[in-house]
C-alpha cells in the first residue's frame, strides 16, 4: 500500500505545477491552450484527490492569488485558455455581464428554452400597438401570457428594439386570427390596424 501524500507539502505543490505545465500548448494569441483530460468545456486538473478545474488551479498557484468562491472568468473568451494573465476573479454576475457584453451569453432566440424568433418579438409588439389583447396574442404563438406582459415591459428581449409598422406583417396577423374569432370581434381587430396605419 502506497505512502499517502501529504497535499499542502512544497513537493506535491511543486509536483502538480510541473503536471499542469506538461499539459498545454501555447497558441498564436498567447492561449495556454490545455491539452489534458475536459469536461468538455473547461481543462481538468487531478488534484489532492479530485479534478479541479485547470483554469482555477493556474490562477491560484501560478498566478498565485486565491479564489475563494468567486468564479475565475477568461478575458480571452477560450474556456481551455489557463494562461494566468488571460484569468480574472468576479461572482457569478460578473461573469454573466461579461458573457453578455461580449455576446457569448445565450439569450433572446439563442437560449435554449426560447420558442420565439426575433421576428416573432417584432410582430408581438405590433399587434400589441394594434390594440390586439395580450391572452390573444399569446394564443397565437403558442407561450402564456405572461409571456407577451414581460416582452412589453422589457423583461425579455429586452436588447432587441421594435420596429415601426409593416403592413405585411399586420394583414398576416388579420389572416391568422380568421377563423379565431367571430365576425364582431374581427371587425374591431380591423378597426385597430387601421387606426395604427394612419
Amino acid at each position: 500500500m502506497g505512502r499517502s501524500k501529504d497535499f499542502e507539502s512544497e513537493e506535491y505543490i511543486k509536483e502538480s505545477i510541473e503536471r499542469f505545465y506538461k499539459s498545454i500548448k501555447i497558441n498564436d494569441s498567447g492561449c495556454w491552450v490545455w491539452i489534458g483530460c475536459t469536461n468538455e468545456k473547461y481543462g481538468l486538473l487531478r488534484f489532492k484527490n479530485k479534478n479541479i478545474g485547470a483554469h482555477r488551479f493556474s490562477f491560484e498557484y501560478i498566478k498565485k492569488q486565491k479564489i475563494g468562491s468567486l468564479n475565475v472568468c477568461h478575458t480571452c473568451d477560450y474556456p481551455l485558455c489557463v494562461n494566468p494573465e488571460h484569468l480574472f476573479l468576479g461572482t457569478h454576475k460578473d461573469n454573466m455581464k461579461d458573457a453578455k457584453a461580449k455576446k457569448r451569453h445565450a439569450y433572446g432566440e439563442k437560449h435554449y428554452q426560447q420558442k420565439l424568433k426575433l421576428k416573432d418579438v417584432e410582430e408581438i409588439r405590433k399587434l400589441v400597438k394594434s390594440g390586439l389583447s395580450q391572452s390573444q396574442i399569446a394564443e397565437l404563438f403558442g407561450i402564456e401570457q405572461t409571456g407577451i406582459s414581460a416582452i412589453m415591459r422589457g423583461i425579455n428581449w429586452k436588447y432587441s428594439s421594435p420596429d415601426e409598422y409593416d403592413i405585411e406583417i399586420l394583414l398576416k396577423c388579420l389572416h391568422i386570427m380568421i377563423g379565431k374569432l367571430n365576425t364582431y370581434k374581427l371587425l374591431k381587430l380591423y378597426e385597430h390596424v387601421k387606426k395604427s396605419l394612419l
